[in-house]
């Protein structure tokens, strides 16, 4: 029905926005500071719940093409992929603990950002990599709650 149709628009522009503000506030933290919190991972993830597939495909390949314009497709890329297909996966097959399924989407993705970069640099900043991945869970589980909180009304 036009209603449904009219609350999967608002989800998408809801997600669109939210990815856009990530993106502006990692690119702007990374130039300030030389780093930024990962919020994009648990962004993507979150919208993996509230998308249908051909929405989130379309959302995941515009982030990656605006993360990664050159040629060629890093592997970091290939887990912020992942990480949303495999949150709509776990919405479809195990939707009885979404905040699990999220937490452990997260964790994983998080893990693998950081197992796939340099291990010098993991081993000598743990403290700060294991506070990015408690950072990245809290605010994607508490970003699921608020949307389930807005999307509920």
């Amino acid at each position: 029905p036009r209603h449904q149709t009219m609350r999967d628009t608002s989800k998408f522009v809801s997600a669109a926005l939210l990815v856009l503000v990530a993106l502006l506030l990692t690119f702007k933290l990374k130039a300030a500071l030389g780093w930024s919190p990962d919020v994009l991972l648990p962004i993507l993830a979150v919208a993996g719940f509230f998308l249908d597939i051909y929405a989130l495909a379309f959302l995941v390949l515009l982030t990656v093409w605006v993360l990664n314009w050159q040629t060629g497709l890093p592997v970091e890329m290939l887990v912020l992929a992942a990480a949303p297909c495999a949150a709509w996966l776990g919405k479809r097959f195990l939707p009885a603990v979404p905040w699990l399924t999220l937490a452990a989407v997260i964790l994983a993705g998080e893990v693998a950002l950081y197992a796939l970069g340099d291990a010098s640099i993991l081993l000598g900043n743990l403290g700060f990599i294991i506070s990015n991945v408690v950072f990245a869970l809290l605010f994607g589980l508490s970003l699921m709650a608020l949307l389930e909180w807005a999307y509920e009304k």
